[in-house]
């Protein structure tokens, strides 16, 4: 029989929790947490980051100003009669084309996010407004974005050669923003691009609203929407110290139907500018067929674009072709002949980058380009030159749709002709501040008018200037 002895207990249950203490000492205390990163200023706008690097935040936007003198000269006429008067308009404007401000970054590895709204010459609304998933080798991005656009469009304005896009994507609204979801795929030499788009988050809903026949429309109306695709391909890729050797192709093709929304028209300011008057238009109802149905209901885009940069000059051309459809009414009769017209335009840019730099085209994009050597640093920045010629067809169908002999019933759809060469010279002190003087003469034939019975041929010329920085 053992006997339990009080003294010895203790002394077990003693050493027992000295060991224990001394283990707990000995063991190592946890690590404190990381402190977030500071603020990364690699470009004029600071990036945010969590410890870990998963959540990122930042502040971007832009803001360009401008100054533009635009001398018009035309000659009136008035369906088929002789012109009636020569007008001539001339003016200067200063204003601010675009103030930006926004927000983005990701939330983890998988998603990102950007939330933006402009005021674009004193109206404000959103642009984008989107998440975006990180596949493996793809993405998907839902909100308010971009359409399927090409080449000039998807480039960001700040980086653009000339302060606006080619008149025929302004026409054709190429890359209009709109709520969708848009599917990437792509490397840096080739993209596959596919979205399907319905109406734009600043465009309100109302229950008392008409449609573009005249039509009132009920609360639960069809809206708008849009589909597409864009592939591009670069053949030839080689970016390199001694210099870039890329060749690139694009395929765009898009569809919309405006559902009981106003109805699609097509037209284009002159000069590569935003200031001077709408010069041609399809949307002037007494001068075109059918004046209570000048618009269109439905449209297919095809769009082709190449680029070619050998080192610091190169050449970017786009062209494209629309084939537009009048609506079929109850209340209007529209015979076949007159329901489906086609429109064209397209335009060849030459650059040539005076101080070296390459432009470049990567994942189907034209992309910012920095100064070799930026007046900060004791040089001359970027020096950049440019030179464009356009073209915009906004005329279908038989008939005469210029000079005398012209009739409303011959002319079917007589929107106009637009042809402008301009010329560019852009500096860049230090990457992110531009400073652009441009110049651009358009022709008009059958041009946009002031009453409802009157066509305009006629030249404008346009004088521009823009400062701008970005962030």
């Amino acid at each position: 029989m053992r006997i339990f002895k009080p003294n010895r207990g203790a002394a077990l249950l003693a050493l027992a929790a000295a060991g224990v203490t001394a283990a707990a000492q000995a063991a190592p205390a946890p690590p404190a947490p990381p402190p977030p990163p500071p603020p990364n200023f690699g470009s004029p706008s600071p990036t945010l980051r969590s410890g870990d690097g998963a959540f990122e935040f930042k502040v971007r936007g832009r803001v360009q100003m401008d100054i533009a003198s635009v001398d018009s000269s035309y000659s009136q006429r008035n369906l088929g009669v002789a012109a009636l008067s020569n007008i001539n308009e001339e003016f200067t404007r200063t204003a601010s084309r675009r103030v930006r401000l926004g927000v983005d970054g990701r939330i983890n590895s998988k998603f990102r996010y950007r939330v933006e709204f402009e005021s674009n010459r004193g109206a404000i609304a959103w642009t984008d407004l989107v998440m975006e998933y990180i596949g493996r080798d793809y993405s998907v991005v839902l909100g308010n974005q971009k359409g399927i656009a090409a080449l000039d469009e998807v480039t960001s304005d700040p980086v653009n050669l000339f302060n606006e896009r080619a008149a025929y994507q302004n026409a054709f609204a190429l890359g209009d923003r709109r709520l969708g979801v848009l599917f990437k795929k792509g490397g840096p030499n080739w993209t596959f691009d596919a979205g399907l788009y319905g109406d734009s988050i600043n465009n309100g809903e109302t229950s008392a609203r008409t449609n573009g026949l005249g039509q009132a429309e009920g609360a639960n109306s069809q809206e708008a929407y849009a589909a597409g695709v864009r592939a591009t391909y670069a053949p030839i890729f080689s970016i390199s110290p001694e210099g870039a050797h890329i060749l690139h192709l694009g395929l765009l093709y898009r569809y919309r139907n405006q559902g009981d929304d106003g109805l699609l028209t097509y037209t284009a300011r002159p000069g590569i500018s935003n200031y001077a008057a709408q010069t041609i238009s399809t949307g002037l109802s007494a001068t075109n067929p059918i004046a209570a149905n000048s618009g269109f209901q439905m449209d297919e885009t095809w769009n082709f674009e190449t680029a070619y940069i050998r080192g610091p000059v190169g050449i970017v051309a786009e062209y494209a072709e629309v084939q537009a459809r009048r609506p079929n009414s109850t209340t209007i009769a529209v015979p076949t002949a007159l329901r489906e017209f086609n429109f064209s335009g397209g335009y060849v840019d030459a650059f040539w980058q005076i101080t070296g730099e390459n432009r470049i085209v990567r994942q189907g994009e034209i992309r910012r380009m920095a100064p070799r050597k930026s007046i900060v640093e004791g040089g001359p920045g970027l020096w950049q030159v440019g030179a464009r010629y356009e073209v915009l067809d906004l005329k279908d169908g038989s008939g005469n749709c210029f000079g005398t002999g012209v009739t409303v019933a011959a002319r079917r759809i007589c929107g106009g002709v637009y042809n402008t060469v301009g010329a560019v010279v852009n500096w860049q002190p230090v990457e992110f501040i531009k400073v652009t003087g441009q110049y651009a003469t358009t022709t008009v034939r059958g041009g946009n008018n002031t009453s409802a019975t009157n066509r305009r041929d006629g030249n404008v010329d346009v004088v521009q200037a823009r400062v701008q920085f970005d962030f």
